[in-house]
């Protein structure tokens, strides 16, 4: 029966001293009377002492979660795909027919042809001015009066026109961008439908500036 009671105190001695971060040496003491005892210091004189040691709870390693391997890793979610620009509309820029200085942006490489005087052309090599002569003695009553049938002929002409380039492109898609934009500020709700979509439009060849 003491055998078995210094074996508890043993046992708790034992956990106790286990159990304290500090305590990593143990003793187990003998005395003549061969009683046992266990204590966290050394054994007094004349008794036979048992150094112990203890695995301190602070020095043993610490379980560590394997990393997951490269195929067991979650792949990133994808970055999500950026809208492409929307392809930019075909231009040309078109010099007109009774007046080349002056030019203009066409969706079409042929516009329509329309009838220009052939006075305003140079036909036949005078201006339109040196046709006309006043009919004296009226001159400083009236109008001046037509001499020549070709001051009021007229002939088919079509404007000559060559693609724009992608900066003339450009400032053409901002320029409808901001007149859209404006109308769009200014509509009423009902009318914003068909403007907001234009607009749409519009940014993403813009995009592609």
């Amino acid at each position: 029966m003491r055998l078995a009671l210094h074996r508890c105190f043993a046992l708790l001695l034992l956990a106790a001293i286990g159990s304290a971060a500090h305590a990593q040496q143990a003793y187990r003491c003998t005395d003549a009377q061969g009683r046992v005892a266990y204590q966290d210091r050394p054994c007094a004189s004349g008794q036979r002492q048992q150094a112990l040691r203890l695995e301190d709870d602070a020095g043993a390693p610490a379980a560590t979660t394997p990393a997951p391997s490269a195929e067991d890793a979650p792949s990133a979610p994808p970055a999500p795909a950026r809208a492409q620009p929307a392809p930019l509309p075909s231009l040309y820029v078109c010099a007109q027919a009774s007046d080349p200085q002056k030019t203009y942006l066409s969706d079409t490489p042929q516009p329509a042809p329309y009838l220009a005087p052939l006075g305003v052309l140079g036909y036949p090599g005078r201006g339109l001015g040196a046709m006309v002569q006043p009919s004296a003695p009226e001159a400083n009553r009236h109008p001046p009066v037509v001499r020549s049938p070709l001051a009021g002929g007229y002939t088919w002409v079509q404007d000559a026109c060559r693609p724009a380039t992608h900066e003339e492109i450009c400032r053409e898609v901002q320029r409808r961008y901001d007149d859209n934009h404006r109308k769009l500020r200014s509509a009423f709700p009902s009318d914003r439908p068909p403007l907001e979509r234009r607009e749409a439009e519009l940014r993403a060849q813009l995009d592609g500036c």
